[in-house]
């Protein structure tokens, strides 16, 4: 079968893929990755209930429409640098959640 990606989304070692369902059967997709480079492993995450976490968001898919929402693992505990402590300026200015 030939693989038809519609899309395909990386940073650095996370690879987001959309594809068509119908056309490409995403474990073969998967396998013909893993034998590429022996030094290489792909993983694969599936989408449950519409929805897959990408990085720090959240992607759902409803009815022909894409949403987007912030993702925060269970870990997530909402602390910010003190503005008084001694972290280089640009890491406070990064750690401002808007």
């Amino acid at each position: 079968m030939e693989h038809n990606i519609v899309g395909y989304f990386r940073y650095v070692d996370d690879i987001l893929i959309i594809y068509n369902q119908n056309r490409t059967c995403i474990e073969d997709l998967l396998n013909d990755s893993n034998i590429l480079d022996a030094k290489i492993e792909f993983t694969l995450e599936k989408e449950a209930d519409g929805s897959i976490n990408f990085l720090d968001i959240t992607i759902t898919r409803k009815s022909n429409h894409v949403f987007i929402d912030i993702y925060r693992k269970a870990m997530y505990a909402d602390a910010i640098i003190p503005s008084d402590s001694c972290h280089p300026i640009e890491h406070k200015i990064a750690a401002i959640d808007i």
